[in-house]
């Protein structure tokens, strides 16, 4: 929702991100994982000019003329939860900054929407109500979200707005990243007066369903952008959730924003989580057992076929990318022309290396992380690089 914004004003907004998608099944023998951060100037160096979330932000502000006050921007260490000694350290340094940097007019954070800490179930409902403490009630406090959001009640209470990604996979977090910066300077400046609502289904949704380019998840975007069209809505969001989360309020979001009318963005958030609600039984997976997908891809005359193992997607934090479930069936029905895209197991790249290009060894490979991925499974192979 990009719009022509010529006048310019010595907007102030300080700008500053905690996100994370956690997982919180995670058992309590895996290992810590770092967390990414990148603070103050750096933060604005090293990404404007990109098409990041951040990068949105940085373009918008300096076309537009604001001061964008930079914080720290990435993600903490985690283990599942985020750890609360990294989560608050970044913490800290945003509100810090806030404070250092009053008075200002707006706070832009980059937040993911599906965040838990160890002591925190709403990560994004904490942030905006710490920050809501030193602000006051008067100044906005808007970030884009993820489209896997979990939107807990603290979140909507302490926040003024947010637009969330309207794709899966995630091809329009720089346009909705730039939306919510061009509706903040929109509101500072007097143009709108924005108002959200959001209401809740109770759905949880397979990211299996959730991909946006198919059915049924794109009629349900189809629906957000025809109310996002109607007169007096500012932007509609479906948040479709984040479902390996075993917190309060998991699951499908709608939220919508309309212009000075309170009541007229519940109708629309209503009319969006009744739509959905409507087609709750199309949203059941329908996964293809493994042996059946083996026998499909065999049946294929031409290839590549991809068989995806999502319940092992480390990308969706669920997975360690150590499954040895669909690996073992290929082996055991003797199929040859394959492959596994990639096996996360640091013992067996050790004994790889410690055997040597060229050699041919035997060892336990893979289920080592996460236990229902499948078990150790012994296999014979030639190291051919390292």
């Amino acid at each position: 929702m990009a719009r022509e914004m010529t006048e310019k004003s010595n907007i102030r907004l300080v700008g500053g991100g905690i996100s994370h998608e956690s997982f919180t099944f995670v058992p309590e023998y895996m290992p810590k994982r770092p967390g990414i951060q990148q603070y103050g100037q750096e933060a604005l160096d090293s990404n404007r000019g990109t098409r990041t979330n951040l990068g949105a932000m940085i373009e918008v502000c300096e076309r537009e003329g604001v001061e964008l006050i930079p914080t720290v921007y990435g993600s903490p260490a985690s283990k599942g939860r985020c750890l609360d000694e990294s989560y608050y350290s970044m913490l800290n340094t945003i509100i810090e900054g806030i404070e250092k940097a009053m008075p200002i007019d707006g706070v832009l954070l980059l937040m993911h929407g599906g965040g838990a800490t160890e002591t925190e179930d709403d990560l994004e409902g904490h942030v905006v109500e710490q920050v809501r403490k030193v602000v006051g009630d008067k100044i906005p406090i808007v970030s884009p979200f993820d489209m896997h959001a979990n939107i807990g009640p603290k979140t909507m209470k302490y926040g003024t707005f947010y637009c969330g990604y309207d794709r899966y996979p995630h091809f329009d977090s720089y346009e909705r990243s730039a939306e919510v910066t061009e509706l903040l300077i929109e509101t500072l400046r007097g143009k709108i007066d924005p108002k959200i609502a959001y209401a809740q289904p109770n759905m949880i949704i397979t990211p299996v369903m959730q991909k946006s380019e198919y059915y049924p998840m794109k009629a349900v975007i189809a629906k957000v952008h025809e109310i996002e069209a109607e007169p007096g809505i500012l932007s509609a969001t479906c948040a479709a959730g984040y479902p390996y989360a075993d917190v309060p309020y998991p699951g499908v979001t709608m939220m919508v924003i309309a212009d000075g009318d309170k009541k007229l963005a519940q109708e629309k958030a209503n009319e969006l989580s009744q739509f959905i609600w409507d087609m709750r039984l199309d949203f059941l997976a329908r996964v293809v057992p493994v042996d059946r997908a083996i026998d499909m891809a065999l049946a294929e005359p031409e290839g590549p076929v991809v068989l995806a193992d999502q319940a092992d997607n480390p990308g969706g934090g669920a997975g360690a990318q150590d499954g040895t479930v669909a690996l073992k069936a290929m082996l055991d029905r003797g199929v040859t022309n394959a492959c596994v895209l990639g096996m996360r197991d640091a013992e067996a790249v050790a004994k790889a290396i410690e055997v040597g290009v060229g050699s041919t060894v035997t060892m336990k490979i893979g289920g080592k992380l996460r236990p229902w991925v499948g078990d150790p499974l012994e296999v014979t192979g030639y190291v051919k690089c390292i």
